[in-house]
């Protein structure tokens, strides 16, 4: 779960940074089971298994928009 100064933060949906690894959150919760781009500061990222990974290329379908994806980061 997704605490900030020592306060559980319902509702938090998005990537954040802890201890060196991008993780994302869904209500706060990191979703370990979803795979796929997730939208955060206007860019599109890639996610496996809540994990941001760096260094991904692939082609990931994405609200039925196909997107090639270099280095982690997805553009039409």
């Amino acid at each position: 779960y997704y605490i900030q100064n020592g306060v559980l933060k319902w509702g938090v949906t998005g990537l954040t940074y802890i201890d060196g690894t991008w993780y994302y959150l869904n209500n706060s919760s990191v979703q370990k089971d979803y795979t796929g781009l997730v939208e955060y500061n206007s860019s599109l990222y890639y996610v496996q298994n809540g994990v941001l990974i760096w260094g991904y290329d692939g082609n990931v379908v994405y609200e039925d928009e196909e997107y090639s994806v270099r280095n982690s980061i997805a553009v039409l």
